[in-house]
């Protein structure tokens, strides 16, 4: 599997939190990146990030069991995309193993204001299963916004509020809801997904399993290093926005019991249902849309829970930067 990495590199530019030199930095290796591909493969979540020895037997049990109950279950999948045509087949292939899991399945995926093939990549892949594939593509004429403008993040809640009512229209049924990043370069860990559903059965109070996100960097050590990716949404001490250094230091072992949080993320979370399909996302003051979310969820009665098996790659260091010592900021 390959990931078109002028693309990716190009959405680096416009990620939340990149700072001007890391901008500059994407946009000229993307320049003449537009042949070179990147191996989807090089590296994987569960490598990266591998299961803690003192976890393995816990780990283990409830990966099997989540394994078991996935095979009784319908799963609904939901994404948003804009602009990345050049990793979708890598994500539609990482959707189906994950499918392929549970007993049945959903996919919604919302689009909108694409200027590359991403529109045209998502209908083909909904007209190639249309009984399970639920595509809404739409032009608003948003200007494409790079950083944490209220705006931008008004527009995620506005986004992923129209994938989870498309969702429960569609599949008021489902017993479990994952919604993901598509852009991933490595994916997410199946097994840690079936280790969370095991989770999400266990423990009746979670509304939502999230997951570890992993990134590799040069910020805090001489060589390249892991840390943790979606810092904005994560809230371990309350509901106060705080992105420091040290959340980014912050991996949990996996295969632990998921931890209590008041939000998270991490590019792949597990909901309950009844939980997802009655909240909406909102933007309080300016803030991350999960930590809307999260907050409704809390008022409601569910607990929130980051779980360190599930674990997602967003993305590595290409080879020039490497060899140059440059990194990607998140």
């Amino acid at each position: 599997m390959e990931v078109d990495i002028a693309r990716e590199l190009y959405e680096l530019a416009d990620r939340d939190g990149v700072d001007q030199d890391t901008k500059d930095m994407a946009e000229s290796l993307a320049d003449y990146e537009t042949i070179r591909t990147e191996r989807a493969d090089r590296y994987s979540p569960d490598d990266v990030h591998p299961v803690d020895p003192e976890w393995q037997q816990l780990y283990d049990l409830a990966t099997a069991e989540g394994g078991r109950v996935a095979k009784e279950r319908k799963i609904v999948i939901c994404g948003m995309a804009r602009n990345i045509a050049g990793i979708l087949p890598v994500t539609f292939r990482r959707l189906e193993q994950i499918c392929q899991q549970f007993g049945d399945y959903g996919i919604v995926i919302v689009e909108n204001d694409s200027e590359d093939e991403t529109k045209a990549v998502l209908e083909a892949y909904r007209d190639a299963d249309p009984d399970h594939v639920i595509v809404d593509c739409r032009d608003h004429g948003w200007q494409h916004l790079h950083g944490f403008e209220a705006e931008r993040v008004q527009r995620y809640a506005t986004l992923r509020n129209r994938y989870r009512e498309i969702a429960r229209d569609a599949w008021p049924d489902a017993d479990v809801v994952l919604c993901v990043d598509l852009d991933c370069w490595g994916g997410w860990s199946v097994p840690g997904l079936l280790n969370g559903l095991a989770w999400l059965e266990r423990k009746k109070a979670a509304g939502c399993m999230a997951s570890l996100s992993l990134f590799q960097h040069q910020i805090f050590a001489e060589g390249p290093a892991w840390g943790h990716y979606d810092t904005w949404a994560l809230r371990l001490h309350g509901w106060t926005s705080r992105i420091v250094a040290w959340k980014s230091l912050w991996l949990p072992p996996a295969g632990c019991e998921p931890i209590r949080v008041f939000s998270a993320f991490g590019a792949a979370a597990l909901y309950r249902p009844e939980a997802f399909y009655r909240c909406a996302y909102e933007s309080i003051d300016g803030d991350i849309e999960h930590s809307g979310l999260h907050r409704a969820m809390a008022k409601a009665g569910w607990e929130i829970y980051l779980n360190p098996a599930q674990r997602s790659l967003m993305l590595w260091l290409t080879e020039e930067q490497d060899a140059k010592g440059k990194h990607d900021d998140h």
